[in-house]
């Protein structure tokens, strides 16, 4: 029996018949007046079982936690239970987008520094290439014209 002389109702049940809702205490709430101890988080006034949910700039067990404290003078809340600030929801995909950027930028220059030095490389081989080619053409310059005067 609940205290009034009718059924006992589940724990977050209370009335005579038990069918005003308690949902909201963190614990069993009165079988007769439907209050309890204390509330779940975003929900507050436990002797009136929990049932308003926090004001804004509330959140969290029994609404005492304060968002302007946590997210900033009069920037409330978007979550009543864990208090989460507005810029916290976007702040993963900002750290996400700003990591791939470095990453991109840092392959692009690594991209631009090897492909300079393996140019460079190519022209120095080249240029080495070029002169002993040159040479050995003067060589044999020289040498036919030597044998042409003779």
């Amino acid at each position: 029996m609940n205290g009034t002389g009718t059924k006992k109702c589940n724990p977050q049940a209370w009335g005579d018949d038990c069918s005003k809702s308690c949902i909201h205490c963190a614990d069993e709430c009165n079988q007769v007046t439907g209050s309890c101890t204390k509330c779940l988080s975003g929900y507050k006034d436990p002797v009136l079982h929990c049932s308003k949910e926090c004001d804004k700039f509330e959140f969290g067990a029994d609404c005492i936690g304060d968002c302007k404290t946590k997210c900033g003078m009069d920037i409330d809340c978007i979550n009543r239970v864990t208090g989460q600030c507005p810029e916290e929801q976007g702040f993963a995909w900002y750290l996400i987008i700003t990591l791939l950027s470095v990453i991109l930028f840092a392959g692009i220059v690594y991209y631009v520094v090897t492909k300079k030095q393996s140019t460079k490389n190519l022209v120095l081989n080249g240029s080495k290439t070029l002169t002993a080619s040159k040479s050995k053409l003067n060589e044999k310059g020289t040498m036919g014209n030597q044998s042409d005067d003779v």
